[in-house]
């Protein structure tokens, strides 16, 4: 875990360009209709250098705001589809 503190500190350490928190976990899910998939979950903050560009729909803005990737997009998962999070426990 590294606090905000941390990432300011590196901020301003000499040659970085910028420094942003970020989370990474692997999940295993479950659509509506019973099909199971794998996914890897980033958390960032929006309009940090980690967020990801938008092809369509809306950027990241509000704390639940959600991305769906061009290969989750190919098995069938979009905005709106709703996915059942295996044994997701906080770090």
């Amino acid at each position: 875990m590294i606090d905000p503190e941390q990432v300011d500190a590196w901020a301003e350490q000499p040659g970085v360009a910028a420094a942003a928190p970020m989370g990474a976990g692997m999940v295993n899910a479950t659509t509506g209709d019973g099909t199971q998939v794998d996914l890897t979950l980033f958390g960032v903050e929006p309009g940090s250098f980690l967020a990801p560009k938008v092809g369509q729909g809306e950027g990241l803005g509000d704390v639940d705001g959600v991305v769906v990737s061009e290969t989750a997009r190919a098995e069938g998962i979009e905005l709106g589809t709703v996915l059942r999070l295996d044994r997701l426990a906080p770090n």
